[in-house]
């Protein structure tokens, strides 16, 4: 005799009870299962839960190191109204294959496929976009013409013997305490240049440049530069929080606070401490 300590667990999506009923099941092999019953909604009947699994799933894929697409909220808006018949599985795979298509890139409702867009409702409508999706930007000549190039940040310490400098040597949630973590002048040009600040925005912004041209390279640092500290804000300086909502590595976000002279603000505020 052979003794063996299992648990059995069914799962289903057909409607027992009623295919007892027809006779198509057996009702003790039913009664034998049916100890701890436990039922899950389909997904299209939690609908208003569909955007935080779609931002789970893309954190899941990001700590996976797989390609992410970034989704709009009227795409997000779409994916959330359609039946999903294969339910959280179906979606998975489709949030995987837009990471394929369009890795690192925003994906708007005409970037979804064909098969789904024609399955939203006929009277369906994307919701109004916070900020305008075109903007006219006109680029005044005058802060162009009197940007100075930003300094840079002044050489690190040679370090001690059996030393190494990485990542420790900068913590943001210090000089956030300390309320050191100011911005530079540089990060000031988007806004003398009224550039929007919503990345779809800025996507397709129509911009006039003036004649006599301008840094385009200062101009990408300041973006990037605030793009950087209002991540940091919004994690309260957790450098590896940040590095995933921006979609770089950690080394690499730390290497631009080094660019952008927090190091340099950061040694301050030890010897100030």
């Amino acid at each position: 005799t052979l003794n063996a300590d299992v648990r059995i667990i069914a799962a289903t999506h057909r409607d027992l009870e009623t295919r007892i009923t027809e006779g198509s099941f057996r009702q003790d092999l039913y009664y034998r299962l049916h100890v701890f019953p436990l039922e899950t909604l389909p997904l299209r009947a939690v609908r208003t839960d569909i955007p935080l699994i779609i931002e789970a799933l893309g954190q899941r894929f990001m700590h996976e190191g797989r390609p992410v697409a970034k989704l709009t909220e009227a795409a997000i808006a779409a994916l959330a109204v359609l039946p999903w018949p294969g339910n959280v599985r179906e979606l998975g795979n489709m949030i995987e294959r837009l990471g394929i298509l369009h890795p690192a890139q925003p994906v708007d409702v005409p970037q979804l496929p064909e098969k789904l867009r024609s399955q939203l409702p006929a009277d369906w409508l994307p919701p109004a976009p916070a900020t305008p999706m075109f903007a006219l930007c006109e680029i005044p000549a005058e802060p162009l013409l009197a940007l100075e190039p930003a300094p840079r940040p002044a050489p690190l310490p040679a370090p001690v013997a059996g030393q190494v400098l990485d990542e420790a040597d900068v913590d943001p949630r210090e000089m956030f305490a300390a309320g050191l973590l100011a911005p530079p002048a540089a990060r000031d040009l988007a806004a003398a240049w009224h550039l929007p600040t919503d990345v779809l925005a800025l996507e397709h912004c129509v911009c006039q440049l003036p004649e006599s041209g301008f840094d385009l390279k200062a101009l990408l640092e300041a973006i990037e530069q605030a793009w950087i500290e209002h991540a940091l804000t919004q994690h309260q300086g957790v450098v590896a929080q940040a590095a995933r909502q921006l979609g770089v590595r950690r080394t690499t976000l730390v290497e631009k606070l080094r660019k952008y002279q927090i190091q340099a603000r950061a040694d301050e505020a030890d010897v100030t401490a």
